[in-house]
Protein backbone atom coordinates (compact mmCIF):
# COMPACT_ATOMS: atom_id res chain seq x y z
CA UNK A 1 0.00 0.00 0.00
CA UNK A 2 1.48 3.28 -1.13
CA UNK A 3 1.46 5.81 1.82
CA UNK A 4 2.19 9.23 1.85
CA UNK A 5 4.46 11.68 3.88
CA UNK A 6 2.57 13.61 6.02
CA UNK A 7 4.83 16.98 6.88
CA UNK A 8 4.15 17.72 10.89
CA UNK A 9 7.29 20.03 11.66
CA UNK A 10 6.00 22.87 11.15
CA UNK A 11 7.67 26.95 11.36
CA UNK A 12 4.75 28.69 13.00
CA UNK A 13 5.55 32.23 12.65
CA UNK A 14 3.94 35.31 14.79
CA UNK A 15 4.35 38.62 12.98
CA UNK A 16 4.30 41.27 15.48
CA UNK A 17 1.82 44.24 15.45
CA UNK A 18 4.95 46.03 15.96
CA UNK A 19 7.58 45.74 13.34
CA UNK A 20 9.98 46.94 15.24
CA UNK A 21 10.61 44.37 17.93
CA UNK A 22 10.19 41.45 15.75
CA UNK A 23 13.51 39.83 14.83
CA UNK A 24 12.27 38.93 11.33
CA UNK A 25 11.41 42.30 9.91
CA UNK A 26 12.74 43.94 7.11
CA UNK A 27 13.06 44.17 3.64
CA UNK A 28 15.59 41.57 1.61
CA UNK A 29 17.38 42.30 -1.92
CA UNK A 30 16.44 39.18 -3.73
CA UNK A 31 19.29 38.12 -5.45
CA UNK A 32 20.22 34.67 -4.10
CA UNK A 33 23.15 36.32 -1.64
CA UNK A 34 22.61 35.13 2.25
CA UNK A 35 24.57 39.04 2.68
CA UNK A 36 21.59 40.95 4.03
CA UNK A 37 20.05 37.71 6.03
CA UNK A 38 21.30 37.90 9.32
CA UNK A 39 20.91 35.27 12.49
CA UNK A 40 17.43 36.98 13.55
CA UNK A 41 16.10 35.46 10.09
CA UNK A 42 17.24 32.23 10.87
CA UNK A 43 14.27 29.50 11.51
CA UNK A 44 15.59 25.83 11.04
CA UNK A 45 18.26 23.49 10.02
CA UNK A 46 17.59 20.55 7.84
CA UNK A 47 19.59 17.10 9.10
CA UNK A 48 22.07 15.81 6.41
CA UNK A 49 20.26 13.07 4.61
CA UNK A 50 23.02 11.96 2.84
CA UNK A 51 21.88 12.78 -0.66
CA UNK A 52 23.86 14.30 -2.92
CA UNK A 53 21.29 15.86 -4.74
CA UNK A 54 18.38 16.47 -2.74
CA UNK A 55 19.76 17.95 0.83
CA UNK A 56 18.44 20.86 2.04
CA UNK A 57 19.93 22.60 4.50
CA UNK A 58 18.59 26.03 6.69
CA UNK A 59 15.17 28.13 6.32
CA UNK A 60 15.32 32.39 6.72
CA UNK A 61 12.09 33.95 6.88
CA UNK A 62 11.70 37.72 7.26
CA UNK A 63 9.02 39.95 6.22
CA UNK A 64 7.82 43.67 5.38
CA UNK A 65 4.22 45.72 5.04
CA UNK A 66 4.22 43.86 1.50
CA UNK A 67 6.01 41.32 1.52
CA UNK A 68 7.27 38.00 3.09
CA UNK A 69 10.63 36.80 2.02
CA UNK A 70 11.70 33.00 2.27
CA UNK A 71 15.19 31.76 1.88
CA UNK A 72 16.27 28.21 1.43
CA UNK A 73 20.06 27.07 1.56
CA UNK A 74 21.14 23.07 0.24
CA UNK A 75 23.90 20.93 0.98
CA UNK A 76 23.80 19.93 -2.54
CA UNK A 77 26.73 19.10 -4.87
CA UNK A 78 24.98 16.98 -7.76
CA UNK A 79 22.48 18.28 -9.83
CA UNK A 80 19.22 15.75 -9.80
CA UNK A 81 16.31 15.93 -11.22
CA UNK A 82 14.24 16.97 -7.89
CA UNK A 83 10.96 19.23 -6.91
CA UNK A 84 11.37 21.71 -4.41
CA UNK A 85 8.25 22.75 -2.79
CA UNK A 86 6.79 25.12 0.09
CA UNK A 87 3.40 24.95 1.65
CA UNK A 88 2.20 27.90 3.37
CA UNK A 89 -1.18 27.46 6.33
CA UNK A 90 -2.04 31.16 6.71
CA UNK A 91 -4.54 30.20 9.57
CA UNK A 92 -2.81 27.67 11.97
CA UNK A 93 -4.77 25.43 13.96
CA UNK A 94 -7.86 26.01 12.27
CA UNK A 95 -7.69 22.95 9.90
CA UNK A 96 -9.01 24.87 6.88
CA UNK A 97 -6.81 24.00 4.11
CA UNK A 98 -5.40 20.97 2.30
CA UNK A 99 -5.14 18.07 4.62
CA UNK A 100 -4.79 15.43 1.78
CA UNK A 101 -2.19 12.39 0.77
CA UNK A 102 -1.36 13.73 -2.29
CA UNK A 103 -0.53 17.50 -3.67
CA UNK A 104 -0.60 19.89 -5.85
CA UNK A 105 2.39 18.55 -7.91
CA UNK A 106 1.36 14.89 -7.40
CA UNK A 107 3.71 14.41 -4.62
CA UNK A 108 2.68 11.98 -1.81
CA UNK A 109 3.28 14.75 0.71
CA UNK A 110 0.20 15.74 3.57
CA UNK A 111 -0.20 17.91 6.50
CA UNK A 112 -1.46 16.93 10.02
CA UNK A 113 -0.94 18.47 13.94
CA UNK A 114 -3.47 20.70 13.27
CA UNK A 115 -1.58 22.57 9.68
CA UNK A 116 -3.73 22.77 6.81
CA UNK A 117 -1.97 24.14 3.85
CA UNK A 118 -3.64 27.39 1.91
CA UNK A 119 -0.59 27.91 -0.68
CA UNK A 120 2.13 25.49 -2.03
CA UNK A 121 4.87 27.02 -4.27
CA UNK A 122 7.12 24.25 -6.47
CA UNK A 123 9.89 24.70 -8.70
CA UNK A 124 10.92 22.08 -10.68
CA UNK A 125 15.19 21.41 -10.72
CA UNK A 126 16.53 19.36 -13.87
CA UNK A 127 19.55 17.35 -13.56
CA UNK A 128 20.77 18.80 -17.23
CA UNK A 129 18.88 22.10 -18.02
CA UNK A 130 18.49 23.11 -13.84
CA UNK A 131 15.76 25.87 -13.12
CA UNK A 132 12.95 24.95 -14.81
CA UNK A 133 8.83 25.94 -14.05
CA UNK A 134 7.69 27.31 -11.45
CA UNK A 135 4.06 27.24 -9.68
CA UNK A 136 1.99 29.85 -7.22
CA UNK A 137 -0.87 27.47 -6.06
CA UNK A 138 -4.02 28.19 -3.94
CA UNK A 139 -6.31 25.39 -2.46
CA UNK A 140 -9.81 26.54 -3.22
CA UNK A 141 -11.49 24.20 -0.86
CA UNK A 142 -12.08 21.76 -3.39
CA UNK A 143 -9.29 21.34 -5.73
CA UNK A 144 -6.04 23.26 -6.68
CA UNK A 145 -5.88 26.42 -8.51
CA UNK A 146 -2.16 27.20 -10.57
CA UNK A 147 -0.25 30.24 -11.16
CA UNK A 148 3.34 31.59 -11.96
CA UNK A 149 5.26 32.98 -9.13
CA UNK A 150 5.02 36.56 -11.44
CA UNK A 151 1.29 35.90 -12.10
CA UNK A 152 0.78 36.83 -8.34
CA UNK A 153 3.19 39.47 -8.10
CA UNK A 154 5.86 37.12 -6.65
CA UNK A 155 9.28 36.96 -7.59
CA UNK A 156 12.74 34.84 -7.06
CA UNK A 157 16.22 34.54 -7.28
CA UNK A 158 18.40 31.60 -6.89
CA UNK A 159 22.10 30.09 -7.01
CA UNK A 160 23.30 27.02 -8.27
CA UNK A 161 24.30 25.26 -11.89
CA UNK A 162 23.84 21.69 -13.29
CA UNK A 163 27.23 20.83 -11.89
CA UNK A 164 26.38 21.17 -7.87
CA UNK A 165 22.64 21.24 -8.31
CA UNK A 166 20.09 24.07 -6.39
CA UNK A 167 22.39 26.48 -3.56
CA UNK A 168 20.44 29.09 -2.75
CA UNK A 169 16.45 29.69 -3.37
CA UNK A 170 15.25 33.28 -2.41
CA UNK A 171 11.61 34.33 -2.92
CA UNK A 172 9.18 37.01 -2.19
CA UNK A 173 5.48 36.84 -2.09
CA UNK A 174 3.21 40.01 -1.94
CA UNK A 175 1.37 39.61 1.15
CA UNK A 176 -1.77 40.05 -1.85
CA UNK A 177 -1.11 37.23 -2.96
CA UNK A 178 -1.65 35.21 0.87
CA UNK A 179 -5.17 37.27 1.34
CA UNK A 180 -3.51 39.80 3.16
CA UNK A 181 -0.94 39.69 5.92
CA UNK A 182 -1.90 37.15 8.56
CA UNK A 183 -1.59 37.19 12.47
CA UNK A 184 0.80 34.14 11.98
CA UNK A 185 1.63 31.86 9.75
CA UNK A 186 3.26 28.52 9.34
CA UNK A 187 5.64 26.58 6.97
CA UNK A 188 8.01 24.17 5.49
CA UNK A 189 10.07 23.41 2.97
CA UNK A 190 10.69 20.00 0.98
CA UNK A 191 12.14 18.10 -1.53
CA UNK A 192 10.53 15.11 -3.46
CA UNK A 193 11.11 13.49 -7.05
CA UNK A 194 9.26 13.16 -9.82
CA UNK A 195 5.14 12.62 -9.74
CA UNK A 196 3.67 10.15 -6.61
CA UNK A 197 7.11 10.58 -5.04
CA UNK A 198 7.27 11.11 -1.11
CA UNK A 199 9.83 13.97 0.29
CA UNK A 200 13.27 12.84 0.94
CA UNK A 201 14.04 16.22 2.97
CA UNK A 202 12.56 18.48 5.15
CA UNK A 203 13.27 22.42 6.62
CA UNK A 204 12.28 22.46 9.38
CA UNK A 205 13.17 18.44 9.72
CA UNK A 206 10.65 15.86 10.30
CA UNK A 207 11.87 12.94 12.19
CA UNK A 208 9.32 10.93 10.73
CA UNK A 209 11.65 11.14 7.61
CA UNK A 210 13.68 8.77 9.70
CA UNK A 211 12.10 5.67 9.58
CA UNK A 212 12.29 6.11 5.63
CA UNK A 213 14.86 3.66 4.03
CA UNK A 214 18.38 4.63 4.64
CA UNK A 215 19.96 7.43 3.47
CA UNK A 216 16.32 8.47 4.41
CA UNK A 217 14.99 8.11 1.11
CA UNK A 218 11.93 6.84 -0.06
CA UNK A 219 11.25 7.93 -3.61
CA UNK A 220 8.24 5.97 -5.18
CA UNK A 221 6.10 3.86 -3.65
CA UNK A 222 6.93 3.85 -0.46
CA UNK A 223 6.07 3.06 3.64
CA UNK A 224 6.57 6.08 3.99
CA UNK A 225 5.27 7.82 7.46
CA UNK A 226 3.18 11.13 7.56
CA UNK A 227 4.98 14.47 7.20
CA UNK A 228 3.72 16.44 9.64
CA UNK A 229 6.46 18.86 11.08
CA UNK A 230 5.79 22.79 10.33
CA UNK A 231 7.79 26.00 11.45
CA UNK A 232 5.47 28.59 12.88
CA UNK A 233 6.58 32.26 12.13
Amino acid sequence: MKKGLSLAIVVLLVLSLTPAVSGLYGTKVLDGDLGDWGTLDYIATAKDNGLPGANLNNLYVAWDEEYLYIMITTRNTQSWDVAYGIGIDVDPGTGNGYTGDTDAWGRRIGFGNGYAIDYEIYFWWGWNTGMGSDNFITWTGSGWDYKGLADVGASFAYTGDTSTGLQTLEIKIPWTALGGKPEKLALIAWIAGGGDSSAVSSVPWDPAMESLDAPYASWFNGDSPAMVSMAGI
